[in-house]
């Protein structure tokens, strides 16, 4: 399974990636969407998050921690800064990264 790593391409992407490096102005809260043509997501928290699952399935991997996570609609998890992440949904998931 081909893992994908976030593009900094795209004007919402970047608007992410800046309020994940910690704005000096409070932002909304990225909502990310994973689906089928999208099977694996790498991300690397630079901050401490809250991750809140708002539609479908979501299987997660957070280095540091032995076991991995099934998170389902309304399930949340807190990060801790410098986590790599690991992320699929099962088939799709809309997810919210917050702090």
């Amino acid at each position: 399974m081909k893992a994908h790593t976030l593009s900094l391409s795209t004007p919402a992407t970047r608007l992410w990636w800046a309020w994940l490096r910690g704005p000096a102005h409070p932002t909304p809260s990225p909502v990310l969407e994973l689906g089928p043509q999208q099977p694996l997501l790498r991300l690397r928290l630079t901050h401490p998050a809250r991750l809140r699952v708002l539609q479908g399935r979501l299987w997660l991997t957070c280095s540091g921690q032995i076991e991995d996570h099934w998170l389902a609609l309304d399930d949340t998890l807190l990060l801790p800064a410098g986590a790599d992440l690991l992320l699929s949904a099962e088939p799709q998931a809309l997810l919210l990264l917050g702090r």
